[in-house]
């Protein structure tokens, strides 16, 4: 199994590595928005949204282009996106029609208030020290027995690329066990391609875990 790891001219920084994420966002949204919003994630909806109860409060955690809230608001579910970028958030919104807040996704606090979480690409920015505190947020803004749907790229190490970018990569074992601390219990885990276009093989690993404990004849 192929495994993606940092680029040999990844740097390093003392300032906040988000701030320098976020700005590459800000500079280059429109870009991202176009490269991204055609995306066929359909495989993954369909795959995920039977978990969660018809008609339920989604939050898209890292919205992006709001290709993904579109779909679930098309689909009868209440969507609310958030993303670290005021510029795609803006975009998201006037693309999928749903509200979507610009705020890091540390800086949340709902509780109890969604029946899912989804989180698309959106956790591997995160500096590997900081996911066991945001898999706690996203935990306490879900109902009990609530559904996420994360996907992050399959690697090991950490670091910042050349681009401005913050990137963490993770074993399957690594990221279902930070899941499983966190409070979750796994449902389904698999490994994808990606579906964009790209100069290099990229690996997704994806899990839908609930909140809590899943029972015998709870798991779909």
């Amino acid at each position: 199994m192929t495994k993606q790891s940092l680029n040999p001219e990844s740097t390093t920084t003392d300032t906040d590595p988000s701030d320098s994420t976020i700005q590459f966002y800000e500079i280059h949204a429109r870009k991202y928005f176009d490269r991204t919003v055609a995306a066929d994630l359909s495989a993954f909806y369909d795959r995920f949204l039977p978990y969660v109860t018809p008609g339920g409060r989604i939050l898209d955690a890292g919205c992006g282009s709001g290709r993904d809230l579109r779909v679930f608001r098309n689909r009868g579910f209440e969507a609310v996106g958030i993303d670290a970028s005021q510029a795609l958030a803006k975009l998201a919104t006037a693309y999928s029609g749903a509200p979507c807040l610009a705020m890091r996704i540390e800086q949340f606090a709902f509780g109890c208030r969604f029946d899912a979480v989804w989180a698309c690409a959106s956790l591997l920015h995160l500096p590997k020290h900081r996911l066991p505190a945001v898999l706690q947020l996203i935990h306490n803004a879900l109902v009990a027995h609530g559904w996420i749907f994360a996907s992050v790229q399959l690697g090991e190490g950490e670091g910042l690329l050349p681009d401005g970018r913050y990137f963490s990569y993770y074993t399957r074992e690594e990221f279902e066990q930070l899941l499983t601390s966190a409070g979750f219990s796994i449902g389904e885990c698999w490994v994808s391609e990606d579906s964009l276009p790209s100069r290099r093989p990229i690996r997704w690993i994806n899990v839908i875990a609930r909140r809590g404990t899943i029972g015998r004849g709870q798991e779909h």
